[in-house]
């Protein structure tokens, strides 16, 4: 076996090593990008559905349901939470994303200030509307 041969093979080898190890670093990087999106949603939305269910607006029975003084268009127009409630197969951030995306964030805001509840409370009562039609 000659030089070029040997090159060859141990090219090949260190070529493999290297995508392995990119496989592996792209697999860790996304798996803590997704354990940050989760600590996010728990910190900043499970809190202000607890939150809610303390101020008497939700109700936990897994999963959580608006109180009987409150209905889904108090927070979000009906027809965008039946076009939303088509959606309900997403996750709750997936979800959340979408009103977000579609409601924008000074909308979000101003309605928040509206109902005296945070942003954070507000998104998360937002879901529960669309979840209670779904």
């Amino acid at each position: 076996m000659d030089w070029t041969a040997t090159s060859a093979i141990v090219g090949a080898f260190a070529g493999i090593l290297s995508l392995v190890g990119i496989i592996y670093m792209l697999g860790y990087k996304l798996s803590n990008i997704e354990t940050r999106l989760n600590l996010i949603w728990a910190v900043f939305v499970e809190d202000a559905l607890r939150q809610q269910v303390r101020r008497g607006n939700l109700s936990h029975s897994s999963p959580y349901t608006l109180s009987r003084s409150l209905t889904s268009g108090q927070f979000i127009g009906d027809n965008l939470v039946n076009q939303l409630s088509k959606k309900s197969h997403l996750a709750d951030h997936q979800l959340a994303f979408e009103i977000i995306s579609m409601l924008g964030f000074d909308f979000i805001s101003k309605s928040s200030m509206e109902h005296d509840m945070t942003t954070q409370e507000y998104v998360a009562m937002c879901v529960v509307s669309v979840r209670s039609l779904g």
